[in-house]
């Protein structure tokens, strides 16, 4: 029987290699670049602070326009009554910036606004296109106020209804008197931001003279309208 020696390979040097064998390729440690670690960290970082500084450079202040001066729904805004404040964060894009005051003068109010408080789209009307001696005021109207099914074109008594024991706002010599009613018409009805505390927003075009008195009462919250047949306007 043939019996056959197989002899390990021997180097140049007479000394047998080292097996290597796939373990221990595999548990070879790599070799980690720590300059290039830290790197990537610091483009990290660098790139957050990037978006931070532009982000407070998106909701840094912004100038928007403000009421000079308490003003009541209806009012036809002219340039003393707005100026250009200020504000920061981001509820600021929610008002009308100051370079947009030409596109909102010459607009009626749809709510009132105290001073100092911005104005936003929402509580600007359309504009009047009236005719001469005719002037539109908006009314804030809380529920019990006006009729329920008013609808645009009805002719409308503004009735003072001041609280018990007081006097309609403006005094005796307010336009608007219990002896002399003011009949207006329907010109708009609409829905009223969601901050205001009233149901409805009428807006009524009436004579001239009588829109300051009817503004008193609008302020006042002393203004209910009544439903009244079709008849011509007082003062036309």
């Amino acid at each position: 029987m043939t019996q056959t020696t197989t002899r390990p390979t021997v180097s140049a040097n007479g000394m047998a290699p080292h097996p290597r064998t796939a373990s221990s390729v595999a548990s070879a440690p790599r070799r980690v670049h720590v300059p290039w670690v830290v790197a990537g960290v610091l483009l990290v970082v660098g790139c957050a602070l990037a978006f931070a500084v532009a982000s407070a450079r998106v909701t840094a202040a912004k100038s928007v326009l403000v009421a000079t001066q308490s003003l009541p729904a209806g009012t036809v805004l002219g340039p003393s009554d707005l100026r250009a404040v200020r504000l920061q964060g981001t509820a600021a894009s929610t008002f009308l910036p100051a370079s947009a005051e030409g596109s909102v003068l010459g607009h009626p109010l749809a709510v009132p606004l105290v001073a100092g408080a911005p104005l936003s789209t929402a509580e600007v009307g359309a504009p009047t296109g009236l005719g001469a001696g005719k002037a539109v005021v908006a009314l804030a109207l809380k529920a019990g106020q006006y009729p329920p099914a008013l609808t645009t074109g009805d002719q409308v008594a503004v009735v003072p209804t001041p609280a018990p024991g007081q006097s309609a706002a403006g005094g005796s010599g307010s336009a608007v008197a219990q002896s002399q009613l003011v009949t207006a018409t329907v010109s708009a009805i609409d829905t009223p931001p969601v901050s205001s505390q009233a149901a409805v927003v009428v807006s009524l075009t009436l004579p001239e003279p009588d829109a300051a008195g009817v503004a008193q009462l609008e302020a006042a919250g002393e203004a209910t309208l009544v439903l009244v047949p079709a008849r011509p306007v007082a003062g036309s």
